[in-house]
Formats: structure tokens, C-alpha cells, sequence
């Protein structure tokens, strides 16, 4: 895992930036860019918004992707969607 500080106005904010894991798209709205990920566990359902995706307009139920899970005051992200296994 790595860790990160920042410096912001009211002082540092601790960043965690946890091991790159893998998924595949259960569900994804173009219009409102939302969707939901499953684990490769089958069980975990994790949901991602428009600031995970970067570059990417369409995902397909299905398609497998890699991403980073940011936690940052105790708030679990995912940033930097990827298609395809790392």
C-alpha cells in the first residue's frame, strides 16, 4: 500500500492508494456515467462514477478492467479506470 500526504488549506490529508485490483463491469449509464463493478470474488460490488473513468464515454457489461481504490479520510474511491487486465 502506498501513502501519500497532502498539504491543503486546513493542513495534510492522509491519501491511501491500495493495490491495483481487477474487475468486470456489471452495469454502466452513459448518460449519468455511472455503473457498478464485480470482484473477481463474484460477491463484491463495488460503484464507480464519471471521475474513475478518464478518457472512456461507453463500457460494456462484461469487459474486464483494472482500476485504483483511493481512500481518502476514511473514503474508499475508484480513480483511473482501465480496460483490460494488468
Amino acid at each position: 500500500m502506498r501513502a501519500h500526504l497532502r498539504g491543503g488549506a486546513l493542513g495534510c490529508t492522509a491519501v491511501s492508494i491500495l493495490p491495483m485490483p481487477q474487475a468486470t463491469v456489471k452495469s454502466y449509464d452513459s448518460l449519468t456515467k455511472t455503473g457498478m463493478l464485480v470482484a473477481d470474488d463474484g460477491t463484491t460490488e463495488t460503484p464507480f462514477d464519471g471521475d474513475s473513468l478518464g478518457m472512456f464515454r461507453f463500457l460494456r457489461p462484461g469487459q474486464r478492467v483494472t482500476y485504483d481504490v483511493v481512500v481518502r479520510d476514511g473514503e474508499r474511491r475508484i480513480l483511473n479506470l482501465r480496460i483490460g487486465i494488468a
